[in-house]
């Protein structure tokens, strides 16, 4: 059983973000975190865009296009995450998110197995996907990350909090 603890988001849970000139546009963004304890975590974003001039969000090997108009834009996503023990052996994480986009709607999933051999060898493997449909029409991505970690180091890697004095 998986104890999850509820409380209303204060200002101090919201954290804010304001990035500049991708294709002449600004970007806000705000999260809001009202569910966290591991390994269950809730959670909604809410961001805006206002590109200046059209642009092509997708466009696959046949060349079909799905372009954002200019315009102003709001979306907001909830996301819901599981997760395993990351220093297991064997760990597994999973995160749906899902919620407008740019007029339309987002539908995302991510999937990962971790492997661990001792404290040296991180191995991960995972399937991500997010299908989006917009007024300009939908499209898919299918993603197959893969990561290998080792440590030369025989040292055990300590918390930040450990090594900082107070």
């Amino acid at each position: 059983m998986v104890d999850v603890t509820c409380r209303a988001a204060k200002v101090e849970d919201l954290n804010f973000h304001y990035g500049g000139a991708r294709h002449a546009t600004s970007c806000a963004v705000a999260r809001a975190c009202p569910v966290r304890q591991q390994p269950v975590e809730g959670r909604f974003e809410t961001q805006q865009d206002r590109p200046r001039r059209p642009f092509t969000v997708y466009e696959d090997i046949l060349g079909r296009r799905v372009v954002i108009p200019a315009g102003e834009y709001a979306w907001t996503i909830g996301a819901f995450e599981g997760n395993t023990d990351p220093s297991a052996p064997v760990n597994v994480s999973l995160l749906h998110r899902i919620g407008s986009y740019y007029d339309g709607e987002y539908h995302g999933w991510r999937l990962t197995l971790g492997l661990r051999a001792g404290a040296r060898l991180l191995s991960e493997i995972g399937w991500t996907r997010d299908d989006v449909t917009l007024p300009a029409g939908s499209f898919k991505n299918d993603l197959v990350p893969i990561k290998i970690g080792y440590s030369f180091t025989s040292l055990p890697v300590k918390p930040f909090e450990a090594v900082t004095e107070r």
